[in-house]
C-alpha cells in the first residue's frame, strides 16, 4: 500500500516533461474472490491511490501536478468499472494536499469511459 517518489534523470526523454515519478503498486484482483476478499482488495487499491497523493505532498518540493493511469485495471486484472471507482474515491477523500492539477491518462476507451463515468455520479450530487 506504500508509494515512492523518484527524481526523473535529466538525461531522460520523460524529462521534458515531468521532475518526479510516484510509485505505487495496485493489488492484484485475479481469481474468483469471495466479498469479503473483493472490497479488502477495493480499499487497498484506493489506498494505493492515497498513498501516492501524500507522498507527492510530502516532497521536499511538493508536487503541484500529477498524471496517473487507472491503477490496477491493467496486468493486475481489475474490473474496469471498480478501478474507476477506487480513483474516484481516493480523489474524494481530502488527500490530495497542494496538487492543483490531477490529470488521469489512459490509452484504453473503456478506462476513459468509466472514469468519466464515476466523477460524472460525484458532479450531479
Amino acid at each position: 500500500g506504500g508509494a515512492r517518489l523518484t527524481e526523473v534523470p535529466g538525461e531522460s526523454e520523460l524529462a521534458a516533461h515531468c521532475r518526479y515519478v510516484v510509485h505505487a503498486v495496485a493489488p492484484i484482483w485475479a481469481g474468483d474472490l469471495d466479498p469479503y476478499e473483493q472490497e479488502r482488495r477495493l480499499r487497498l487499491l484506493t489506498k494505493a491511490y492515497v498513498s501516492a497523493f501524500q507522498v507527492s505532498a510530502a516532497a521536499a518540493c511538493p508536487v503541484q501536478s500529477l498524471c496517473s493511469s487507472l491503477l490496477g485495471a491493467g496486468a493486475k486484472q481489475f474490473p474496469v468499472d471498480l478501478a474507476a471507482r477506487c480513483a474516484v474515491e481516493a480523489v474524494l477523500s481530502g488527500s490530495l494536499g497542494p496538487l492543483e492539477r490531477l490529470v488521469f491518462i489512459d490509452k484504453r476507451p473503456q478506462c476513459v469511459e468509466h472514469l468519466a463515468k464515476e466523477f460524472s455520479k460525484v458532479l450531479e450530487t
